[in-house]
This record gives structure tokens, C-alpha cells and sequence, in this order.
């Protein structure tokens, strides 16, 4: 019975378990059948009950484990979801007042003294390193919510990354309680070298590894040690601390789901996803520790350049959607072509189809566009700039003449230039790793010759007012204010808009009745 009872909670299988059980009294009716002194009366017909009891018992028992298993994760993710959401909402808003000083701040140092101007720098630089965190902590929150709710990490998003520049990302905007702890943590490392996967989630590793550290800082002499050795097999980040230690009946389980030892208020969550997140990476992490010296996590991350990298891309490629813009020619023959092999979705439009590119544009993942076709085309390119800008995609502007090269291209773009005739990998494997590669903003001529559309923002509310114009001119647009209907009358009499945005209940005149004012006028 206890060894019927222990096999079902150890393999809690129930196809496992039946196959077994038939096997096993197969076995024993063809092993008594084959002794002759064996007669059916010396079968004893209790064990019967004792084996049903048993599995009975057993199934019930693994069923209110895994009942209570499922009510532990149903809380983690309601209570991450509450968590989430109470957290970003705040840091909205902090974000936006922040967008708000920033600007107000650039606008004073145009008017102070010289001797004013390096405070208003350092605040400067305060602010932008706030945001900087704000955005990183909303990203860790979107995506540990997707990975908590989907089971698996999410690979959508991989791209390659420095691991030297996101490890010391980490270190350095860790939530560090005091100076002095900051001081405890030091990063070495041989060389640098890019791993596939996602900066994000990586850092999130990093931030739980020193987290679980640093609860036993208070012991004499402690200090994290990060370590990259970069060699000819794999990447190896090693996380080593001087704490307490792991006692080695505990090591095999750290990595178990709701598994705590010795820490109060602890989920049990941290390491589990750290370890999903780096096979997910393709890689490996595992623990080592001497109990009451030191604690030793090491992470193996396959070369950017490997079997198991080059798969999962390939496997990515599949989900990718790849939009070019511009004239057909050989290189749209030869990417239309090899789509079916490479596995993406490719389609073309001409750069004079504007409400087509509406219609694709946030649907792609990557937009090429052809700058020798649109070289010719000004007005369509500053149309096509404008869109381009309010968009997160990524665009490469294709050129083999260098003459495109005087086009003056929107900052706002998350752009780079390709020179077709340098592409070593041949056009299509050459634009194909663009998708994860992470772009770095070009240097282009002044956006100031860009032509700028003007927009008449009409709001009461003057913060809201000026945080939404201070969007629309990051965007290209020229921003002209008004607080209120009677306001808008004014400036229309004396500037030409493009679009109005107007509030509808404002003091003086409302926005109803402004725009009957307008539309009277017309």
C-alpha cells in the first residue's frame, strides 16, 4: 500500500500509473500461474481493497496538492496584476511632470545667466536619469506580467545586446538603499561580447541575484562580485556573494517554484523566473555554495553566432512582418523571393500610396525605405518622415547613390542608413539581422527645414496643455496655445492651422461653441 500510495504522488501521471499497474499484475498472475502448487483460493482478496484504498487515496491526495499549487499561482498573478497596475500609474504621472520640468528647464537656461546655466545642467541630467528609470521600471512590469500570465517568456522582442553594458546598466540603477551599498557590488570582465535575448529581462536577473545578496550585507566583510569571462565556448557571467551560504540540501531545490529558506516576506517567484529567463536565452544558470562563506550563481549564455542562436532567430524570422516602401526593382524581386524560405511577411508600396502606408505601418515590425526612388519625391518624403516619426518601428532608408544622402531625415525616426553595395551578407541576410539588432541614432542635419504643420491646442488646463505640446513638437509639429475659445478666435485671425484640439468645457467659451464660431466663420 506504501509503495503504491508513494508511486502515485512521485509520478502523478495517470497513464504512467495505469501502465504500471497493468504491467505489475500481469507480471504477478503469470509469475503465480507458473508455479503448479498455486491454486485460486491462496489468492488473497483483501490486498485487492488495500491496492483500491491506496490509489484512492493517493489520486485525492496529489489532486489537493495540485488544487492548492494552482490557488498559490492564481494569487502570485493577482496579486502582480494589482501590484502592476497601482505602481504604473504613478509612475505615469511622475513620468509626465518630469517631461514638463525637463522642457520648462531648457526653455529657462535660454534665458539665465552663464553662472545659472551648470545648475540647470545637473538638474537636467537628475531628471532625464529619473525618466530613464521610470521607463525601465514600467518595461520590467509589462513584461513580467506577460511571462507570469503566459507560462513561458515571451521572444517576440529579442534583440542583441552587449552583456558588459547591460550588467553594468543593472549595477548602476539598482535600487540601492545607501551609497554604501552600491560600494559593496564591483563588475569585472575580460572582454565584451552580444547575446541574444532581451536587455530588459536580463537586468531583471541581474537586479534579483544581488537583491537575495545583499539581504545578508550585514555580515562581516561582504561584497557581490560580478564576473564575465568571455571564452571560445560559451559566455559566462558568474554572480558570487560573501553571505550565509546555501546548505547543499537546499541548493536543489532554490530554483522550485514558491520555494523559501530563510528570508521573511519571500514569494518564492524570484529565482524560478530568473531561471526561465535565461533558458529561454538558450542558456543555463545553476548555483553553487559553501554554507557560511559564500553563495556562487553562474549563467552560460550561448555565442551570438551559435546552432541554438541561429535557430531561435530563424524560428523569429517566421513571425516577422517586413514593409518597403519605394520604386520595385532587383532588390524587392530578390527579398519578395527569398521571404518564403527566410519565412517573413513582406509587402511593398509605393511611396505615393500614403493611405496605404497608414495601413501597414504599426502592423510592421521593420520598414525599408527606398531613398534613391524617393530622392526625386521631396514633398512625399516629408509626408512619409512625418508618419515614420510617430512610430516606434524601426526604418532603414536603402540607398546605393549618394546623392540620397543630402535628404534631410527626421531625428525622430528610429532610423539607420544602409549602404546596399556594403552589405557583406548579401541583401537579404544583410537587411534580415536588422530586425534584431538595436539601433543607435544617426546623426542628421537640423530637423528645422523640415516642413512642420501647426496644430492650435486649446485647453484650461495648463499643465495637460503644455505636456500634450510639448509631445506634438517632439513629433514635428508647430504648437500654438490657447486657454480658452475666445483665445482660439484670436489666433486663428492671425495664423494659419492645420488642426485644432480643443477642450469642450473651458471658462469664457467652451468648445462647442467655439467651433460653431469657427465653422460660422467659415
Amino acid at each position: 500500500m506504501t509503495a503504491t500510495f508513494l508511486s502515485i504522488l512521485l509520478i502523478y501521471d495517470v497513464y504512467i500509473i495505469i501502465g504500471v499497474s497493468i504491467i505489475g499484475i500481469t507480471a504477478g498472475v503469470t509469475a503465480a500461474l507458473s508455479f503448479n502448487h498455486v491454486e485460486i483460493h491462496n489468492f488473497q482478496w483483501s490486498y485487492v481493497s488495500v491496492i483500491f484504498f491506496a490509489f484512492v487515496t493517493g489520486i485525492a491526495s496529489h489532486y489537493r496538492n495540485h488544487a492548492h499549487y494552482e490557488d498559490q499561482l492564481l494569487f502570485a498573478r493577482s496579486f502582480s496584476a494589482g501590484i502592476a497596475h497601482e505602481m504604473r500609474n504613478p509612475f505615469s504621472s511622475l513620468y509626465s511632470s518630469m517631461e514638463l520640468m525637463i522642457d520648462i528647464l531648457c526653455q529657462c537656461s535660454k534665458q539665465c545667466e552663464h553662472n545659472h546655466e551648470e545648475n540647470i545642467n545637473e538638474l537636467k541630467s537628475i531628471i532625464r536619469s529619473n525618466m530613464r528609470v521610470i521607463n525601465n521600471s514600467n518595461e520590467t512590469i509589462n513584461l513580467l506580467l506577460s511571462s507570469i500570465n503566459e507560462h513561458a517568456i515571451s521572444k517576440n522582442t529579442f534583440q542583441e545586446y552587449s552583456i558588459v553594458n547591460v550588467i553594468k546598466n543593472a549595477v548602476e540603477s539598482y535600487g540601492y538603499k545607501s551609497s554604501e551599498d552600491r560600494n559593496l557590488v564591483t563588475v569585472k570582465y575580460n572582454k565584451d561580447t552580444t547575446y541574444f535575448g532581451s536587455d530588459i529581462l536580463f537586468r531583471y536577473v541581474i537586479f534579483n541575484l544581488m537583491k537575495n545578496a545583499l539581504y545578508y550585507k550585514n555580515k562581516k566583510n561582504f561584497n557581490i562580485e560580478i564576473n564575465i569571462d568571455i571564452n571560445k565556448l560559451h559566455n559566462v557571467i558568474k554572480v558570487k556573494d560573501t553571505g550565509i551560504g546555501i546548505a547543499k540540501s537546499d541548493i536543489i531545490s532554490i530554483f522550485d517554484e514558491f520555494y523559501t529558506h530563510g528570508k521573511k516576506n519571500s514569494s518564492g517567484l524570484g529565482l524560478p523566473f530568473c531561471q526561465k529567463v535565461i533558458t529561454a536565452f538558450g542558456g543555463s544558470i545553476y548555483c553553487q555554495s559553501q554554507q557560511g562563506e559564500w553563495t556562487e550563481f553562474t549563467i552560460l549564455l550561448p555565442k551570438i553566432d551559435s546552432k541554438s542562436t541561429n535557430k531561435l532567430k530563424y524560428e523569429l524570422l517566421s513571425q516577422k512582418r517586413l514593409l518597403y516602401i519605394g520604386d520595385n526593382n532587383q532588390d524587392v524581386f530578390e527579398l519578395q523571393k527569398n521571404s518564403f524560405s527566410f519565412g517573413y511577411h513582406f509587402l511593398t508600396v509605393s511611396p505615393f500610396r500614403l493611405v496605404d502606408i497608414d495601413q501597414h505601418l504599426n502592423q510592421a515590425d521593420m520598414i525599408l525605405v527606398n531613398l534613391d526612388s524617393d530622392g526625386e519625391h521631396d514633398y512625399y518624403m516629408t509626408k512619409l518622415q512625418h508618419k515614420l516619426a510617430l512610430s516606434t518601428t524601426k526604418v532603414l532608408y536603402l540607398y546605393r547613390e549618394e546623392k540620397a544622402l543630402h535628404l534631410i531625415l527626421n531625428p525622430k525616426v528610429n532610423y539607420k542608413l544602409v549602404n546596399l553595395d556594403k552589405l557583406k551578407l548579401g541583401v537579404t541576410e544583410g537587411i534580415c539581422r536588422y530586425f534584431f539588432t538595436h539601433f543607435n541614432q544617426e546623426t542628421v542635419p537640423s530637423p528645422n527645414s523640415l516642413e512642420a504643420q501647426s496644430i492650435l491646442l486649446v485647453d484650461d488646463n495648463t499643465s495637460l496643455r503644455m505636456y500634450t505640446g510639448i509631445l506634438l513638437q517632439r513629433s514635428g509639429y508647430h504648437v500654438i496655445h490657447a486657454e480658452n475659445g475666445l483665445k482660439a478666435l484670436q489666433h486663428l485671425d492671425t495664423h494659419n492651422v492645420d488642426l485644432i484640439m480643443m477642450d469642450l468645457e473651458m471658462p469664457l467659451m467652451g468648445g462647442l461653441e467655439t467651433a460653431k464660431q469657427i465653422r460660422g466663420n467659415d
